[in-house]
């Protein structure tokens, strides 16, 4: 992997990029981006629309790091929980918990998610459905 410079890094550079990498490249590269916080926010946002299901796993793993709070961010999370792989469906409802500024994005997505057909999609829907509403409440 090549030492990565976020500043001369555009959208089309990581497009191809992503085309010419394996799983394990772009989730290397997901973790450098990160690195640069919520500057990254744009091109890991994009690796959630990635065909590898591992790459939009590690994709929403990040941005919940990175990117609570930002109403983009929260609003690709509502999108997650809709996703085929369940790994993205849990780490999205997981972190919708953390949304409290965006709670009627939360809510309802969550409140959807909570009868996924995986259990422990629900589950963590669930969960965080509860964490949002005690936020919400204080």
């Amino acid at each position: 992997m090549v030492n990565l410079n976020l500043q001369e890094l555009n959208v089309k550079e990581f497009r191809e990029l992503s085309a010419l990498g394996t799983t394990e490249d772009l989730c290397h590269l997901i973790d450098e981006l990160a690195e640069s916080g919520s500057l990254a926010i744009p091109l890991v946002l994009l690796a959630m629309q990635d065909r590898d299901d591992e790459v939009r796993c590690y994709a929403v793993r990040t941005l919940s790091r990175i990117g609570v709070g930002q109403p983009e961010v929260a609003e690709s999370f509502a999108i997650a929980l809709k996703d085929h792989c369940d790994c993205v469906r849990r780490y999205a409802a997981a972190a919708l918990g953390v949304v409290k500024p965006l709670a009627a994005i939360a809510k309802s997505a969550l409140t959807v998610a909570c009868n996924d057909e995986d259990y422990i999609v629900r589950y963590f829907a669930s969960q965080a459905l509860s964490d949002l509403e005690r936020k919400v409440a204080r």
